[in-house]
């Protein structure tokens, strides 16, 4: 199963590409860096290592990046059959947000000034997060900052906050 949504078509299957090449996951990570994107790779006996699981994640994961929720997806697809580095499970590559609030809060000094600075704009942030998936009945039942994700605006008083967990309906 593949759900594509390609914003740069021939980069996200340049992705693809690279997996099919049987490149492990350190070239795949570099090259997503290059790009200012992320990839999640499916942990060891996930949940979504099932078609059923992953299917029902992928809908939901699109569903709270339409609402803005979440980080942009540009890609999605379920491996069925693990290989080398590679386990099966659910594959996501979207937008990178450079930042967990856990440790922005907790073990980055650095960070805690611009946190401190921004303050306002990630507490609305959060509580906007929050509005949007209650607004469309979707609840996230791991939600704590570590979860929570956020880049900075170019001035430091402001930042982009976007939660990261399974959403439930």
């Amino acid at each position: 199963v593949r759900i594509d949504v390609d914003h740069e078509p021939s980069s996200a299957a340049r992705a693809q590409e690279l997996l099919d090449a049987g490149h492990g996951p350190l070239t795949l990570g570099r090259w997503l860096e290059d790009r200012g994107w992320s990839g999640r790779l499916p942990r060891r006996r996930s949940d979504t290592q099932q078609k059923g699981s992953a299917l029902w994640e992928m809908r939901h994961t699109l569903r709270a990046a339409e609402l803005s929720v979440a980080p942009r997806v540009h890609k999605l697809w379920h491996a069925r059959h693990a290989s080398g580095e590679w386990p099966s499970g659910l594959y996501v590559i979207s937008d990178k947000y450079p930042h967990d609030l856990e440790t922005a809060l907790c073990e980055d000094a650095a960070m805690q000034e611009r946190v401190r600075a921004a303050r306002p704009a990630i507490e609305a942030a959060i509580v906007e997060c929050i509005r949007r998936l209650a607004d469309d009945l979707l609840f996230v039942y791991d939600l704590k900052p570590s979860n929570m994700v956020l880049r900075f605006d170019d001035a430091g008083d402001g930042a982009e906050v976007r939660i990261l967990s399974l959403i439930h309906i």
